[in-house]
C-alpha cells in the first residue's frame, strides 16, 4: 500500500472524538483494505508488504472503542496464500481479537471450520463463483457455510462478519455479529438520489439517514439449518 494513502487515512482519523473512533476507524480501515485490493487488481500482482498497514493498526487498536481490523487477504487467491498472511499477522498469538481473518466463499468449508475454531471472529467474503451477493448460487453456498459453523441451536460458534452484506434481505436472514458495505460512501454524493421536501442538507446528514435505515433491522438470532443441494459440474 502506498505511504501517501496511509497518510491520508491517518489524517481522516485525526480530530475524531474517542467515542466515535470505533465506527470511524472501521470505515477507514475498510477503505484502506479496499484501496490495497484495487491496487492489487490493477497492477496484476498481490500486495506483498503489509508492514505499514500493521504499523497503522498498532497505532489505533488500543482505543477503547476500537472493534477489529480485517486481516489482509488475497481475494481470489488460494488457501495457502491466505493462511500465510494469517501467520504474518502480528497479533495472532497474544491478541487474536484485534484482527479477523477472511474466509472466501470459493474456499473449502474445511478452512472455514478451522478459522471458526481458531479465531474469535471470522469475516465471510463473496468470491469466485459466489461473488454476487444474494443470488441463488450464493445462498446455496452460504447455507453450506452456516450449517458448518453453527451449533444445534443455530448459534454461531464464533462471531461472524459479513463483507458487503448490509442489504436487509441478506443480513436479516443470517446470524451475523456485524456487517459492512460501501453503500453509504457510494450514495451520499449522488444528488439525484436525494429529492423531495425534506432533503438532507449535506453528506454527513445523508450518511446518518442511511445508517438509521440500515440499523432499523437486526440480523437473525440464529440459523435454521437447511438441506444443501450440491452443484454438479458439467
Amino acid at each position: 500500500m502506498k505511504s501517501d494513502r496511509l497518510d491520508y487515512y491517518r489524517n481522516q482519523l485525526r480530530g475524531v472524538a474517542v467515542a466515535d473512533l470505533g465506527r470511524a476507524a472501521w470505515a477507514v480501515l475498510l477503505e484502506a483494505t479496499q484501496e490495497a485490493e484495487r491496487e492489487e487488481r490493477e497492477s496484476g500482482s498481490p500486495v506483498t508488504d503489509w508492514s505499514e498497514y500493521y504499523a497503522w493498526v498498532s497505532e489505533i487498536h488500543r482505543a477503547p472503542s476500537f472493534d477489529f481490523a480485517v486481516i489482509p487477504d488475497v481475494i481470489d487467491g488460494n488457501e495457502e496464500a491466505n493462511d500465510a498472511l494469517l501467520r504474518e499477522w502480528p497479533w495472532q498469538a497474544r491478541h487474536a481479537y484485534i484482527g479477523a481473518p477472511v474466509w472466501h466463499m470459493h474456499e473449502s468449508i474445511t478452512r472455514l471450520e478451522r478459522l471458526a475454531q481458531e479465531w474469535p471472529r471470522v469475516c465471510i467474503g463473496s468470491s469466485g463463483q459466489y461473488a454476487t451477493v444474494g443470488n441463488h448460487r450464493w445462498w446455496g453456498r452460504m447455507a453450506e457455510a452456516m450449517n458448518a459453523v453453527t451449533d444445534g441451536e443455530g448459534l454461531p460458534i464464533t462471531k461472524l462478519h459479513g463483507l458487503r452484506m448490509l442489504n436487509p434481505e441478506v443480513y436479516t436472514r443470517l446470524p451475523l455479529s456485524s456487517a459492512d458495505s460501501t453503500n453509504i460512501a457510494q450514495n451520499i454524493g449522488i444528488d439525484s438520489a436525494w429529492r423531495g421536501t425534506y432533503v438532507p442538507t449535506n453528506k454527513d446528514v445523508r450518511a446518518l439517514v442511511m445508517r438509521e435505515r440500515i440499523e432499523a433491522n437486526q440480523s437473525a438470532k440464529n440459523w435454521a439449518r437447511q438441506a444443501v443441494q450440491l452443484e454438479i459440474a458439467a
